[in-house]
Order: structure tokens, then C-alpha cells, then sequence
């Protein structure tokens, strides 16, 4: 990563809770986003529920209300993982809290990712190394 290198296009993978979350919080900031999990089902979920996240927090003034449909616009799902990291600069996992399926996340991750991509866990409970070990990704 030389000098003028920056995030563009941010992946998360895990469309539950917090992912969703994370999802809705990078398209706010102007970041297209791709939002992964296994199924259409799970993902169109997850965007109902950025869109009634969205709409709450401009309800309580949190946001203005034009910003929505931007940030929704910016967050395009996708149940194929290679498609959905395939030009990624920053990938946050945000899948249960199970250290063998983080593990396997990562090890698939390291291997369809863009080398300059960042690696990123929302865990609560495992350390960074835990992940990294799967990848041949150290850092």
C-alpha cells in the first residue's frame, strides 16, 4: 500500500445483526458496499432492515431524510462470496461467534480477496491472531 492508496469498495460478510449494521454505517459514510450470507432470503432481511434503520434514524433527526436513499443504493447484496469480495479493499466478518466457521471464513476470504485487502473480524471473543493463523495473511 503506497502513498494515495485509500478504501473504495468495502465487503461485509454476515448479513445478520451487526453486519447490517456495519453494512448501513459504511453506505452512510458514502462507501459502496457489498453484503454477503448464504441466502437471498438472509439478504433481503438484511436490507429490509437497513431500510427500517435508515428510516428510523431520519424519524429521531439522526439523518436527513434524502440521505436514505443513497445509502441504500450504495449497499448491493450478493449470496456468492467470490463475488461479493472479488474487488474489495476492506472485508469485515461478521459472522457467529464460532472460531472453526471464522476460521474457514478467513481461509476462503485470503484466498478470493485482492492481496491489498484488509481482513477485518467484528468478533467479540477471539483473538486476531485466531483469524489470521487461517490466512497467510499475518498482519
Amino acid at each position: 500500500m503506497g502513498s494515495g492508496w485509500e478504501i473504495g469498495r468495502v465487503s461485509v460478510v454476515g448479513a445478520g445483526y451487526m453486519g447490517h449494521g456495519i453494512a448501513l454505517e459504511f453506505a452512510l459514510a458514502g462507501y459502496e458496499v457489498r453484503l454477503h450470507d448464504r441466502t437471498d432470503e438472509i439478504l433481503h432481511r438484511a436490507l429490509g432492515a437497513i431500510a427500517a434503520d435508515l428510516a428510523t434514524m431520519a424519524g429521531t433527526g439522526t439523518i436527513a431524510e434524502e440521505r436514505i436513499a443513497p445509502a441504500l443504493a450504495r449497499v448491493r447484496p450478493s449470496a456468492r462470496l467470490a463475488e461479493a469480495v472479488a474487488d474489495a479493499d476492506l472485508v469485515v466478518e461478521a459472522v457467529p461467534e464460532d472460531l472453526p466457521l471464522k476460521q474457514a471464513i478467513f481461509a476462503e476470504l485470503d484466498a478470493r480477496c485482492p492481496e491489498r485487502a484488509i481482513l477485518a473480524s467484528n468478533t467479540s471473543t477471539f483473538l486476531p491472531s485466531a483469524l489470521a493463523g487461517a490466512t497467510r495473511r499475518p498482519d
